[in-house]
């Protein structure tokens, strides 16, 4: 996955705590022209919206399957894990 990207892009943006929040959505307005849709899994992003679908894409599928079976309880977990169950919350 990502393999035929152009570009693999990574912002980092350090702030201090009350600093106005369009600054953490620069990454999305600057790259919004070479955006393919997808994103690196291993940079997660809080405010990404459809984080599953932009880091798994058509392997998405497989994963859920294998996460439901390897791991039923979501011991393994993170703020953007794949979810044991999926539903329309997950995303």
């Amino acid at each position: 996955m990502h393999r035929n990207s152009m570009y693999n892009i990574q912002v980092l943006i350090d702030y201090t705590e009350g600093l106005d929040t369009w600054i953490l959505e620069i990454d999305i307005i600057a790259l919004a022209k070479v955006d393919n849709g997808e994103s690196y899994q291993n940079y997660n992003a809080a405010m990404l919206e459809n984080y599953l679908e932009r880091y798994y894409d058509a392997n998405l599928t497989r994963l859920l399957k294998l996460k439901r079976n390897m791991d039923p309880t979501n011991v393994f977990r993170f703020p953007q894990s794949s979810p044991a169950i999926w539903n329309e919350e997950s995303k």
